[in-house]
């Protein structure tokens, strides 16, 4: 490799990479600066920081190093070294061999035998026949005269004065026992707090222990184990025998250990020389483990009940969903996100932390990197994936650690469950924590007992004081109920337009309005209004014989209805018709029978009246039943089925499925079923004859719909086109790979927790015509919109995330240039998004005619005005709960020719001053100032102003007084306004 400076990189052989920081690689590697190297032999190195490295290397001033023997180092601080090596100033922390030469001993040193040191080394594993001054930290042989060992690790025969920490053989004679200490048989220790014990040692309560034979150890802070120890419970275990280890700060374990509580993060395998050993976990092979770690580096052939979410694995493990993955070679992966991996791992592109094996290329060696196994690193990477048990004197910044940790303020931090932490700022935990004030940012299982989480992505079973964002995504789009036997659930009513939507999150009103189902609106005139037709007289006559008709045998609502709509020549229509030709009334003298069952004038007649309607309109007889089963009547009507109603229950006890022939006799093309599985889907195929090829548009809604369920639905399912998923968590991203195909346009996903970048993946690779995507889906990020393809620029024309909590700048920067065609785009409930992130929208997304920054806490003025000197089709806008926008903001909107809907509810700051800005936006349609707290009378009352508008929402302002409505209803009649 011929790298000039690289900066971090775990590396294989013949990599070409431009600079990384710390690196990993093998033989034949010429670096320049490396500043954390892990190499192999036959490395020429200007002046690598940390250094491990095999034999025949020639470095001018290593500051860690880990080598082999035949090395020719000038000034290396940190070394672990083997025989035969000349050095001109030693290292400052040597592990050597025997035969070594050096001018300095080295401050922290595991040597061999028969070393000449002209200053002892501060920190010292020495074999024997030394002659040392004053050594303060030594793991020395026998036969050694020393004046003040401070940390001592010594053999037999020994007079010391007063050892503060040692590690001594038997038959010593001690004033003062050490506080750590390791010692061999037959001493009697009245309360050792760390000890690194043999046999027959009669102990009060050793917490920590570092045993076995014939091992060189400097400042082991944990357990050092031999085999064949019966422990109750290791806590901290570093076991085999002949290890040569410096400062090892967590486990490493052999095999064949009989442990009743097997440990969690384990470093294992034998005759291991490491140098401070990583932070993380390498095990070996044929562990029995009852509970197998979350966090693991392991070797081959491990049988684990559930695949760690983060893995460090040799070869031959089939996982069945790692997220984050540590691998070794011949793994199929779908496309791993964070990835340690070996060789011939083919990614389409490489993650941003990377751990790699040999042959890959990379365009930007990766920033933060966790290495392979058999590493011996100092000063760990700034991020980093640990253990448990971890007591840290300054935790790192951002950790990804296990469980069971006492950790005094970790900044970002992954958890497993079980922890005690003082005050954890972004948090990512099991379940069944006692947190004394909740994270900020929280992914948290069930069973939490949390007191005021501010931003939560909650499981089941939460008690919670005051969920601040825990809201529902912004109202759906529902179609009128329809159930199996034809009837409608009549919904509860509510106003027209923005009354139901007022304090829905980030929803336009508009969109509220144009779903629910309503009576008819135009007003009708008295009886005693002129109307121009030629024939009054039968007008009457047929107007009287109809109502007679129906006195008998209709409901009284109907009956009302009816009789408003026998001046037909006052209808208007509610559903979007070519205008109908003018009705030829019947003769005077027509049976009242004929009139009823005419089947002309009610395909005419019953167009004016609402699904609900209609539903209870088909039970009145045979006639009215055929005409209202025509497919014309149902067009854009969505029926909802509950997986309770899809069942009839027999005498004999038996279910059947309902029959579904009177929705295909209506030819329904739309679906939403609620709570099904994926039996219940299967039998609906099967039963309605339209689901194979009549079908454009499926929702499902809290289903337990699984992958395979998923990819039979739309196997089965040829016509359709839009697919909506609300709730269903029973599917993974796994089975949108498999099942997504590409005749879908339209594809909806919320509130489905398993869903995450590699959803957005799948999305577009598989969906080539995707014209429609709205998700919601707390685990995006910015990485996610790096997948879109110019491919979905030319089709995809409408984008909505809604509360994508982790989607930054840098997604917005991805979104913009793989989307350029975008007319429609929702950002809502993306809180990370600031001024800078509109600027980007403004600035590439000019086709734009509407955009929803609604919950965008982040946004200011300075975004509004972007929006107004670029977006010049703009014509809805969409600033609920923007809390910085002010007066100027609205300043800026106000140079907006071609905006007709903007929504400002509870934006707190804006006061009339600024309202006085929209009084000139003659092309204003909507306007909904709900919730804003500083408008007065006074300045509403000057929305008079805007004579063209058609709805006005000043629900929950104070300053919309009784005498204000009244002043409106004189001023703007053919404006409805909400109160």
């Amino acid at each position: 490799m011929g790298l000039s400076h690289p900066r971090y990189l775990l590396c294989s052989s013949h990599i070409g990479l431009s600079r990384p920081r710390y690196l990993l690689c093998s033989s034949h590697i010429g670096l320049s600066r490396p500043r954390y190297l892990l190499c192999s032999s036959h490395m020429g190195l200007s002046r690598p920081r940390y250094l491990l490295c095999g034999s025949h290397m020639g470095l001018s001033r290593p500051r860690y190093l880990l080598c082999s023997s035949h090395m020719g180092l000038s000034r290396p601080r940190y070394l672990l070294c083997g025989s035969h090596m000349g050095l001109s100033r030693p290292p400052r922390y040597l592990l050597c061999g025997s035969h070594m030469g050096l001018s300095r001993p080295p401050r922290y040193l595991l040597c061999g035998s028969h070393m000449g040191l002209s200053r002892p080394p501060r920190y010292l594993l020495c074999g024997s026949h030394m002659g040392l001054s004053r050594p303060r930290y030594l793991l020395c042989g026998s036969q050694m005269g020393l004046s003040r060992p401070r940390y001592l690790l010594c053999g037999s025969h020994m007079g010391l004065s007063r050892p503060r920490y040692l590690l001594c053989g038997s038959h010593m004679g001690l004033s003062r026992p050490p506080r750590y200490l390791l010692c061999g048989s037959h001493m009697g220790l009245s309360r050792p707090r760390y000890l690194l014990c043999g046999s027959h040692m009669g102990l009060s309560r050793p917490p920590y222990l570092l045993c076995g034979s014939h091992m060189g150890l400097s400042r082991p802070r944990y357990l050092l184990c031999g085999s064949h120890m019966g422990l109750s419970r290791p806590r901290y275990l570093l076991c085999g025998s002949h290890m040569g280890l410096s400062r090892p700060r967590y486990l490493l374990c052999g095999s064949h250990m009989g442990l009743s509580r097997p440990p969690r993060y384990l470093l294992c395998g034998s005759h291991m020389g490491l140098s401070r050993p990583p932070r993380y976990l390498l095990c070996g092979s044929h562990m029995g483990l009852s509970r197998p770690p979350r966090y693991l580096l392991c070797g081959s052939h491990m049988g684990l009940s559930r695949p760690p979410r983060y893995l460090l694995c040799g070869s031959h493990i089939g996982l069945s969903r790692p997220r984050y993955l540590l691998c070794g070679s011949h793994m199929g992966l779908s496309r791993p996100r964070y990835l340690l991996c070996g060789s011939h791992m083919g990614l389409s592109r490489p993650p941003r932390y990377l751990l790699c094996g040999s042959h890959m290329g990379l365009s930007r060696p990766p920033r933060y990197l966790l290495c392979g196994s058999h590493m011996g690193l100092s000063r760990p990477p700034r991020y980093l994936l640990c253990g448990s048990h971890m007591g840290l004197s300054r935790p790192p910044r951002y950790l990804l650690c296990g469980s069971h940790m006492g950790l005094s303020r970790p900044r970002y931090l992954l958890c497993g469950s079980h922890m005690g932490l003082s005050r954890p700022r972004y948090l990512l935990c099991g379940s069944h924590m006692g947190l004394s004030r909740p994270p900020r940012y929280l992914l948290c299982s069930s069973h939490m007992g949390l007191s005021r989480p501010r931003y939560l992505l909650c499981g089941s079973h939460m008690g919670l004081s005051r969920l601040v964002l825990n809201m529902s995504s912004p109202s759906e789009l529902k179609s009128t109920c329809v159930t199996r036997n034809g009837l409608v659930k009549l919904p509860p009513s509510q106003p027209n337009g923005l009354g139901s939507a007022s304090i829905t999150k980030g929803t336009p009103a508009a969109k509220n309005r144009l779903c629910q189902s309503s009576s008819v609106p135009s007003i009708l005139p008295p009886p005693s209004t002129s109307l121009h037709y030629h024939h009054h007289h039968h007008l009457d006559t047929s107007s009287s014989l109809l109502t007679n008709e129906l006195d008998s045998g209709m409901p009284v609502g109907l009956k009302g209805s009816l009789r408003a709509l026998t001046p037909l020549g006052s209808l208007s229509p509610l559903s979007p018709l070519s205008p109908l030709t003018p009705l030829t009334l019947p003769k005077p003298m027509l049976l009242e029978r004929q009139l009823v069952l005419d089947e002309k004038l009610l395909n005419r007649l019953l167009w004016y009246f609402t699904s609900a309607e209609k539903c209870v309109l088909a039970q009145v007889c045979k006639t009215w039943r055929k005409v209202l089963y025509q497919p014309k009547f149902w067009d854009g009507v969505t029926p909802i089925l509950h997986a309770k109603e899809l069942y009839v229950l027999l005498p004999n006890g038996d279910k059947e499925f309902v029959s579904l022939q009177a929705f295909a006799l209506r030819g329904f093309q739309a679906f939403c079923l609620v709570g099904v599985s994926d039996l219940d889907i299967c039998e609906f195929i099967d039963n309605y004859p339209l689901s194979k090829k009549g079908v454009r548009s499926l929702s499902l809604k809290r289903s337990t719909i699984t992958d395979a369920g998923l990819e039979v639905m739309l196997e089965q399912m040829q016509g359709l086109m839009h697919l909506e998923l609300s709730g269903c968590n029973d599917f993974t991203e796994a089975g949108l790979w498999s099942s997504l195909n590409a005749r879908l346009t339209s594809l909806s996903v919320s509130d489905c927790i398993n869903v995450a970048d590699d959803a957005i993946a799948a999305i577009s690779q598989l969906l080539p015509n995707l014209s429609e995507l709205s998700l919601q889906a707390y685990h995006v990020t910015d990485t996610a919109m790096a997948y879109f393809t110019a491919k979905q620029g030319y089709t995809t024309h409408t984008l909505r995330l809604h509360s994508c909590w982790e989607i930054t700048n840098h997604g917005v920067v991805n979104m913009v240039h793989s989307l350029p065609n975008l007319t429609a785009l929702s950002l809502s409930g993306c809180s990370k998004i600031t001024d800078d992130g509109v600027e980007l929208v403004a600035e590439n997304l000019r086709k734009l005619r509407s955009l929803d920054l609604s919950w965008c806490p982040r946004i200011t003025d300075m975004a509004l005005e972007y929006i107004a000197c670029d977006l010049h089709k703009l014509e809805e806008l969409v600033l609920d709960r923007c809390v910085r926008i002010t007066d100027t903001g609205l300043g800026y909107l106000s140079t907006m020719s071609s905006l007709r809907s903007l929504y400002l509810r509870w934006c707190c700051q804006v006061q009339d001053f600024g309202l006085q800005h929209l009084f000139g936006m003659r092309s204003l349609r909507l306007l909904s100032l709900a919730g804003c707290p500083l408008l007065t009378t006074t300045g509403l009352s000057g929305l008079i102003q805007l004579q063209d508008l058609e709805e006005l929402e000043l629900t929950n302002c104070p300053g919309a007084t009784a005498e204000l409505f009244k002043y409106y209803s004189q001023h703007l009649p053919h404006c409805m306004v909400i109160e």
